[in-house]
């Protein structure tokens, strides 16, 4: 049963960037005349706040800002920008259906940030929190973050869907020394 509900909560996560919940986002303090100005952010910062973005669009359910997340590279590899929204727009209506809703996401900062070619790669680990008729379930994944403006602006892929040669198919220059995590078992919490 587990293995079914993981099945079907994943065929709208695996279209989809998934990052993190809004109540994380961070927040820049505003500088006053005399207090000194907040240091840039890191890549990874850039990197886990915009995660964070997606993830909130996710659990709201905001199609658009979804798409948007995607990495150009597999919104191509996956049939483009309509086919996604069809995808996305087809499993909430079967996961509501069936009682199930994204209940949280939960971003980790990213472990490393790997240069190749043009493009920066980073692994982001996630928790994302499930609930459904049964209760609730959590998975714990990752997403593959991917800039082209160094650090500035991230997209992101869903590792529930990645190996090695799909992810070489959208990413010719992806860096051999980023192991893709394995994934596991969803997990049933109390």
């Amino acid at each position: 049963m587990i293995h079914a509900l993981h099945s079907r909560a994943l065929v709208l996560a695996l279209v989809c960037a998934c990052g993190g919940h809004d109540a994380h986002t961070t927040t820049v303090p505003v500088a006053s005349a005399s207090s000194v100005p907040p240091a840039a952010q890191t890549r990874e910062e850039h990197c886990r706040d915009a995660a964070r973005a997606c993830g909130a669009a996710l659990v709201t359910g905001t199609d658009d800002k979804i798409i948007d997340c995607m990495a150009d590279a597999a919104l191509a590899f996956v049939g483009g920008r309509k086919k996604v929204a069809d995808e996305l727009s087809t499993g909430k209506v079967n996961m509501a259906h069936d009682g199930w809703a994204f209940e949280h996401v939960d971003i980790d900062a990213p472990r490393e940030v790997v240069s190749a070619g043009s493009q920066l790669f980073a692994i982001v680990p996630q928790k994302v929190t499930l609930k459904t008729p049964m209760g609730h379930l959590l998975q714990r994944g990752y997403l593959l973050g991917v800039s082209t403006d160094a650090g500035q602006t991230w997209k992101f892929v869903d590792g529930a869907g990645l190996t090695e040669k799909n992810t070489k198919q959208m990413f010719p220059d992806f860096p051999a020394s980023i192991v893709l995590p394995e994934l596991t078992k969803p997990e049933q919490l109390p």
